[in-house]
């Protein structure tokens, strides 16, 4: 076989691979305006998790892939997409904190979602309660 032969092989194999790859799957990336873009890949499993600001007059939204929003004022929405990571188990975490325009936190919440099989999930959570390390809290009037 010579190097032609093998380069063409080569070159075709990677032209199927590539474009079987980019019909099954692709990037997409959620913009919301209060932290990073979220980018995850269509073909996980994911559960969107559509969430308001209930309680404090800011939150900053956090899970294992790091922060979601930073400073998500009171009464706005915010959706979270939860991505299943390979090897991952079958729940994601939400950690949220609030605190005020001078950073004075007020506590947070903690909320695991499922993922479905073989589908996506949407869930949605208002955060209406907040907690302190003592057992108490909730949001200030």
């Amino acid at each position: 076989m010579t190097l032609e032969v093998t380069m063409r092989k080569f070159l075709y194999t990677l032209l199927v691979g590539v474009s079987s790859l980019t019909s099954s799957a692709c990037v997409a990336t959620l913009h919301q305006g209060y932290g990073a873009p979220q980018t995850y890949l269509s073909v996980q499993q994911k559960t969107f998790v559509k969430m308001r600001n209930n309680c404090a007059p800011f939150i900053r939204i956090e899970g294992i892939v790091g922060t979601y929003a930073e400073k998500l004022p009171l009464g706005q929405p915010y959706t979270v997409v939860l991505a299943r990571l390979p090897g991952g188990g079958n729940e994601g975490i939400i950690t949220v904190t609030g605190f005020d325009k001078d950073g004075v936190y007020f506590g947070s919440a903690e909320k695991k979602f499922s993922f479905a099989l073989n589908t996506d999930r949407v869930e949605s959570w208002s955060v209406d309660q907040l907690k302190l390390s003592n057992g108490k809290g909730g949001c200030p009037k």
